[in-house]
């Protein structure tokens, strides 16, 4: 249901003396009887202060129950603090995907939130068309907020023209999860995980198990995991490529750097049978179901979902690493993360940055990542003994975040995005070459941005 109308909470004044009541209800005040014919005039009262208003900070967020501030123990405790020494009261309302349909259409409406937490790719593209603001003149007077602490791809995903559109929060990024027992069976150490593409290929083909069409045990799907076909970026990062030129204006895949990430991933596929082999025993499964009932070796998944897997298969346990990396190449994982901004037209702006502020300070960020298993938006939290505690997965996945990347904030992102998964399935189909699925897709999401351009006068 729409909230049309902000509640507003005010303290009323303790109830007053009987005779100014009675004053004010049009009675004449009379003094108690004395010796003197005329009663002494009764002193003036001074007038009852009113106390501060408490304004509501509307939040909109995402329905994961345990990120539910009225209901989870974390986040229940995260909005009395900020209720209790904001001079503000968060009102949490939770929408799907945190409301990332309805964002505009409640800015236009006028009836907007004053914060919204959800998908940080499109905000950047948001703030363009003010359905959104600008940041970056609060982040200077911020107190917890600084883009120096920030995850530097966190940082770029979220800004325009030296403009900030929004704040990254509940990060997480992905690293390989790894069946132990499969590699003893192979020979294979699970201390010692593959480190290189050369690696990576001795190991999946030791582990696949199958015979033409029939597949027992699948080794590595690139794919199969919750960055999905996106993932094809990961070895492109690598080799040195990148999605976008500097100024965000161009999309650069059609390259050298693109096709031999992508060679390598079909080999990948062609080391157990091919993808038209492969796609079948994927066929109403759940990725996290293969992997821990022993069905694939390999995952390439978000570091939040260990507990998942804990609770889903507590005799389980698993082996974890980086993505192996090619010769000469540089370190790259996908990364993925939610993030805060303040809605055009909303009734209260400074409220709704106090609250992001809030949420940056070091004790809250540190308390948020521990409970949802996300990584500290800031660095220094992140990388301190308070947060790692001697944790090896915690350890792995910080040292992992310094080349974690994730979809850059541009124009017509949104559009640009939409093609990943046609032109990975032509290639893996067969209905085209890589360097003729790399010229389509590149052409279209720069058809694409240069038509957001246009329509912008840029």
């Amino acid at each position: 249901m729409e909230r049309l109308s902000r509640r507003t909470l005010l303290a009323l004044a303790p109830a007053v003396g009987g005779a100014i009541a009675l004053g004010a209800c049009g009675q004449v005040a009379t003094a108690p009887a004395g010796d003197s014919d005329e009663a002494e005039p009764e002193a003036k009262q001074p007038a009852a202060e009113p106390e501060a208003k408490i304004q509501d900070v509307i939040v909109w967020h995402h329905g994961f129950p345990i990120w539910d501030f009225t209901m989870a123990e974390v986040p229940k405790s995260i909005k009395a603090d900020f209720d209790a020494n904001s001079g503000y009261t968060m009102v949490p309302e939770q929408r799907p995907n945190g409301g990332f349909g309805d964002v505009a259409t409640v800015v236009a409406a006028g009836t907007a939130p004053d914060v919204v937490k959800t998908q940080s790719w499109i905000q950047n593209e948001w703030a363009i068309i003010e359905v959104v603001r600008w940041l970056s003149d609060y982040i200077k007077t911020a107190q917890n907020v600084s883009t120096d602490d920030m995850w530097p791809d966190a940082v770029v995903q979220t800004q325009y023209q030296g403009q900030t559109s929004a704040l990254p929060y509940s990060i997480d990024t992905r690293i390989m999860y790894v069946n132990p027992d499969q590699y003893l069976q192979e020979g294979l150490d699970p201390e010692n995980l593959p480190a290189t593409w050369e690696a990576m290929d001795e190991a999946v083909g030791k582990t696949f198990k199958g015979s033409g069409d029939q597949i027992t045990q699948l080794s590595w799907d690139p794919y199969r995991g919750s960055g999905g076909v996106n993932t094809w970026m990961v070895p492109y990062w690598q080799l040195g490529g990148e999605i976008f030129n500097d100024e965000k204006t161009k999309f650069t895949v059609n390259n050298e750097m693109a096709v031999q990430a992508l060679q390598w991933h079909m080999r990948i596929y062609d080391l157990q049978g091919g993808w038209l082999n492969i796609q079948p025993f994927h066929t109403d499964k759940r990725n996290r179901e293969q992997f821990g009932s022993g069905e694939m070796t390999h995952y390439y998944e978000a570091n939040a979902t260990r507990a998942a897997l804990k609770d889903a298969f507590p005799e389980f346990v698993f082996a974890f690493g980086g993505y192996p990396q090619p010769a000469g190449g540089r370190q790259a994982t996908y990364t993925g993360d939610w993030a805060f901004c303040l809605p055009n037209g909303s009734e209260n702006p400074d409220g709704g940055f106090a609250f992001l502020d809030f949420m940056y300070s070091p004790d809250v960020d540190i308390r948020w990542a521990n409970a949802m298993d996300r990584i500290p938006v800031r660095k220094s939290v992140a990388q301190s003994d308070v947060y790692i505690q001697g944790d090896p997965f915690k350890e792995l996945v910080i040292g992992e975040m310094e080349g974690a990347h994730f979809w850059t904030g541009v124009p017509a992102i949104r559009d640009v995005r939409a093609g990943t998964g046609e032109f990975i399935n032509s290639i893996r189909e067969g209905r085209a070459t890589i360097q003729e699925s790399l010229a389509e897709y590149e052409q279209k999401g720069q058809t694409a941005m240069d038509d957001w351009a246009a329509k912008l006068g840029s």
